[in-house]
């Protein structure tokens, strides 16, 4: 969103009733934030002994457990170590991990990134080829072009994404050859190496949050369609594209900005399960290796993060739904 836009936007949030919507929206964000913060430490921090053990290994002593508590300050209070921890997580500072020895922060960082641009890959491409999808539907209600998409979107619907995922790895990287089968390159290899990495995962993740999209926006714009507004446009004589965009699409962007929105959550979770699919090393996979070896520090630096990137992306499409729906600001 440009400057402009941005200006636009608080401008048409303007007067209390758009304040309440922002103020209050933000006030929830917070306390949200603030209570998984509360239960991510909580449930990673229970057992200081497991802390200990993880990093230390299986074999040692109880005397060696005790001290390591001991020095690591696991055997303060629980509300001592929780404002510690969360004064650090508020600057950035998760610790240094005691399984591998490394900053968290420096290790989880890079993961993140590439996260994000597989998100963002899988949205730049999900949400226009979604919304054309659609509308093409829409306009041909009924007809077989119509429930042959409808069909499609819900078989791919029904499809858990690792199925997808292991799909799409034999018929390209297996059958055809034509993709590597896994995105380890993306640490070792060439920039087109890097590339072609991102082939497969982007294609999964677009497989399976576009079906959602197009049945929901299919479902909007058909209804907006039927309405005597849309109707009324008709018979005065607009264009076909006006009435379609000013008076179909657009009174249907509320649910679609909020089906955006769960998808986009939905890229940032469901990584976890991509991501070890086909070995990506992002936030999801790191998460997995930190459950697997004990890592608590990495978990909870992690778990705060991808909590955040929920309750930051929840906000926007609120804000937006507010931006193009009226009714929703004077709530």
């Amino acid at each position: 969103m440009t400057a402009k836009k941005i200006t636009e936007f608080l401008a048409h949030l303007r007067g209390a009733p758009g304040q309440r919507v922002v103020l209050s929206r933000l006030g929830f964000a917070l306390a949200t934030l603030l209570l998984m913060s509360l239960i991510t430490f909580a449930a990673t921090s229970i057992a200081p002994e497991d802390v200990a053990r993880n990093a230390l290994g299986r074999e040692v002593t109880q005397g060696q457990v005790e001290l390591f508590i001991h020095d690591k300050g696991l055997d303060r209070p629980f509300a001592v170590r929780y404002a510690e921890w969360l004064a650090g997580a508020a600057t950035g500072d998760f610790g240094v991990s005691a399984v591998t020895g490394r900053d968290v922060r420096a290790d989880v960082m890079p993961r993140l990134g590439n996260t994000v641009v597989l998100a963002l890959l899988a949205l730049v491409i999900g949400v226009p080829l979604s919304l054309g999808v659609a509308v093409y539907m829409a306009l041909r209600m009924g007809g077989w072009q119509d429930v042959s998409l409808l069909a499609g979107t819900t078989v791919l619907t029904a499809l858990p994404e690792f199925v997808t995922g292991m799909g799409l790895v034999l018929l390209f990287g297996v059958t055809l050859g034509w993709l590597p089968i896994d995105s380890t390159a993306l640490l070792f290899g060439s920039a087109f190496d890097n590339l072609s990495a991102y082939v497969l995962p982007v294609t999964t993740m677009v497989l399976v949050t576009a079906p959602y999209t197009i049945r929901i926006a299919r479902s909007s714009i058909c209804e907006s369609l039927a309405s005597a507004h849309t109707r009324a446009a008709i018979l005065n004589g607009l264009s076909r594209r006006r009435i379609l965009w000013a008076y179909a699409v657009l009174p249907a962007a509320t649910p679609i900005i909020n089906t955006l929105a769960l998808n986009l959550v939905y890229l940032i979770s469901g990584v976890v399960v991509i991501e070890n699919v086909f070995n990506f090393p992002g936030i999801g996979r790191r998460l997995v290796e930190a459950i697997t070896t004990g890592d608590t520090y990495t978990v909870q630096a992690v778990a705060l993060l991808m909590g955040a990137m929920f309750i930051i992306i929840n906000l926007a499409a609120d804000l937006m739904a507010a931006y193009v729906n009226p009714r929703l600001r004077a709530r």
